[in-house]
This record gives structure tokens, sequence and C-alpha cells, in this order.
């Protein structure tokens, strides 16, 4: 079984959870010794391909320099790139399983020519597609909020919309359309979380959608941290990219509106980037906070190898997102290296952290509320018992298991039917969609 696992973005240039997480799937299979080679897009001009827009990183590594202008519709304005270059990479590599884990930076029509490979493959060829947010759904940079006000949105509808992205009903119509035909080549679909199968299967895909949750290395789960006598858990930490989606300023306004006798007991660590890709307006925000709080320090990006270091001298990790997020990597290593969180209360950060039993929950947007929630788990007892309480996030290797079982199952669909041993029924194959 040859396998070609596609992503947005490779996680040495860009470490985001669907890039990590197709990343990780790759380094397993490879592992067990499968044959797989996993494609990443990138940005990076230095980067030499010599007339090519893909190029290897290292054995059985793929980079492609992609060019995807047209965010809208998710299209590369140069169709060559698929009907060429894609192409003929895929006749080299000859996959049996394509497994898209994005298609933003590469393009919508890297669906098509996955599936012009299958046709002229001459054997079986199954597309799989893991969906890790809502960007064919909603115009807005995929993040189900109104661009006006940040208000959660629920559904999408072209002629609501239109007013939401300044983009004309037809224009909306158009993308929806196309959207829907090319997901519609895609064999099965996987969910990392609940939540967001849900939001797909109320959108209308009919595909099969299997949720599986994106496993992490296995780790030894780190001791809390220690107090000196009468201390409080009082070190909350952020991590993961900056934006005004991802609620930073929320918290730092939740520090701000503290008394000042619990505002000089916290120590707020931020560890991130991005903030220098945002607009103005939230740039001078943040800013604004970071000069007026002198218990907050912005250490900046970070790599993964540094992640335990810092959970170290963590008490709590606060998620605040203001967005429908489907399955924060955030989450998954708190979790694994033994730090309860505080969460907005909604989406797959309210589905995966249990309120009051291994972390809480405030509600979106109220920086008062995070206050609130910020003052409990402070309490050494009660963070005592979410520490206690944190569950064994799933592991790679659970991941990886249940992803190649799912090939194995599109497979055995392919397979010729065997003889019949006279009966005159038949058992039918279900293909899974919990």
């Amino acid at each position: 079984m040859r396998t070609l696992i596609i992503s947005h973005g490779h996680p040495e240039f860009s470490r985001g959870g669907g890039e990590i997480a197709a990343y990780q799937q790759f380094s397993e299979m490879r592992k067990r010794g499968y044959e797989t080679t996993f494609m990443g897009a990138h940005h990076e001009n230095l980067l030499e391909h010599e007339g090519t827009p893909f190029s290897m990183l290292r054995p059985n590594e793929v980079l492609w320099r992609t060019r995807m202008e047209d965010f809208f519709f998710l299209k590369n304005t140069d169709l060559r790139t698929y009907t060429n270059g894609f192409h003929t990479l895929l006749m080299q590599l000859k996959p049996d399983i394509i497994h898209f884990h994005h298609v933003i930076h590469i393009g919508i029509h890297a669906l098509r020519a996955a599936h012009r490979y299958r046709k002229l493959a001459g054997k079986p060829v199954r597309i799989v597609f893991t969906l890790h947010e809502y960007i064919f759904i909603c115009a807005n940079n995929g993040q189900m909020i109104t661009a006006d006000r940040n208000a959660l949105c629920s559904e999408a509808n072209p002629a609501k919309c239109s007013s939401c992205v300044k983009r004309t009903p037809e224009d909306l119509y158009m993308r929806e359309a196309a959207f829907r035909s090319c997901l519609g080549l895609v064999d099965h679909f996987i969910s990392p979380s609940h939540f967001l199968k849900k939001r797909f299967v109320d959108w209308g895909l009919n595909r099969p959608i299997t949720v599986i949750e994106n496993g992490q290395e296995a780790v030894k789960k780190l001791a809390p941290r220690a107090l000196e006598n009468g201390e409080a858990r009082r070190n909350f930490t952020y991590i993961g990219q900056i934006n005004q989606f991802k609620g930073l300023h929320i918290l730092l306004q939740a520090v701000a509106n503290m008394p000042t006798e619990l505002r000089e007991q916290c120590v707020i660590n931020v560890h991130g980037s991005g903030l220098e890709d945002q607009d103005k307006g939230f740039r001078d925000k943040v800013s604004h906070f970071f000069n007026l709080l002198d218990n907050v320090t912005f250490h900046g990006r970070y790599s993964g190898e540094e992640l335990p270091g810092i959970l170290k001298n963590a008490d709590t990790v606060v998620v605040p997102s203001i967005w429908w997020e489907n399955s924060p990597l955030v989450i998954q290593e708190s979790f694994k290296y033994g730090r309860p969180i505080i969460v907005s209360d909604i989406g797959g950060m309210a589905e995966k952290v249990r309120d009051r039993v291994d972390g809480l929950h405030f509600v979106r947007g109220s920086s008062l509320d995070l206050t609130q929630q910020m003052k409990q788990m402070m309490d050494v007892q009660f963070w005592q018992s979410c520490y206690d309480a944190l569950p064994t996030p799933p592991v790679i290797e659970d991941t990886v298991d249940q992803v190649i079982g799912l090939y194995k199952s599109l497979e055995d669909a392919d397979a010729p039917a065997q003889p019949s041993s006279g009966r005159s029924h038949r058992k039918v194959r279900r293909m899974p969609n919990n």
C-alpha cells in the first residue's frame, strides 16, 4: 500500500496543528515500514526548485512551492501546476491512497488532479481527506464568526454571507458549488472531533466521515510545579499562534480586570508567533496590554523541543479562542504533559475539556468570566483535583492504527467478489461512519 500524505505546510516551516498531525502520521507509518511520502506546501523563496514547484527536503519528503493567490475560491491561478507538475508527480509516486490534510495554499483543484490520476492509474486508488476546520463552509477564513462583530455563526447561507465577506451572493453560490463538487470526489473523510463532523453533516456533506482523534507522541506526565510555602497555582501560559481569533487579547484583558492584589500574584507567559502578520488595530491592542501589564512576559516563537520546559514551569494553560475550534493541538499537548486547561465554552474545546473535572470553561469572549475561572484555578486543592483527573490523550500509534484500518476497509471495498459458497444471502459491508 503506497500512501501520499498531503498537507498545507511542513512543520519545519509552519507549526500549525494540522501540519503536525499530518507529519506525525507520515512518520509513524514510515516507522512501521509503509511506503509513505509526505508532501507539504511552502513559500520559502530561498529553496531551490530548478523550474519545478517540487523539491525534496529529505527522502520521502516533498515540498510544493505554491502560489495560491485566490483564497476565496482556494484556487491557484496557474492550473498547469495541477495538470502538469502535480499529475506527473502522482504518476511517478503511484500512490494507492492519496490522503489530504488540507488544500489551502495547495488549492481545491488538487482534488481534481488526484481524481484524474485515479482514472488513469490502472488500479484502485482511494482519496481520503482529514478535516481540520471549516474553510469549505465559511468564506470568512473558515472561522464561522461574523466579520463585523466576531459573533458566532452556525450556518452558511450565500445570501446572508454576502454582507459578511463583501462578495455577491452569486460568488458565494459558485464557491459553494465548486467546493461541493471537488469534495464529492473524496471517498472518505476523517474528523478529529464529533463537533466538526456534525458541522459538515449539517452543511450537507453526504460522504462517510469517521471520527479519529489526532494522537500525540507518548511522554511521561510532568510532576506539578514545586510551590513555595503558601504559594498559589499562579503561573498561567498561552501557547500557540497569535491572531484575533485565538483570543490572546481576551486573556490579557482578563488579567487587566483583576484587582491589584490578585494580579500581582499571577505570572502570565505568552509563547507564540504571528502577531506581526495581524492588522494594526489588533497589534496595537495586544502591544498596549504587553506594555501595561508588568506580570506578562512575551517569549515569541517556540519549537516543539521547548514545550516540555515551557510546561514544566506552568500551572495552567489558557485557550481563549473566540471561534469554533475543532481539536486544538494545545489541548492534547497540555494533557499529555499534565497541565489543566481553561478553555472557551464552545466547539471542540468544550468537547475535549471536562468543565470542573480536568479544567474549566469560561463564557466565550468574556474576559470577566475568564478572570473568575483563573482565580478558581489558582486554588491549590482545586488545581490538584484537575491534575489528578487529567485524561491520557490518544497516542499517535492508536491514531495510525485506526487510519490504516480505514485504508484497508477502502481497499476491501475494491477487492473482487469471492466465489459464492452456494448460499443465497450475502453479508453487506458497511463503511465506518462513527
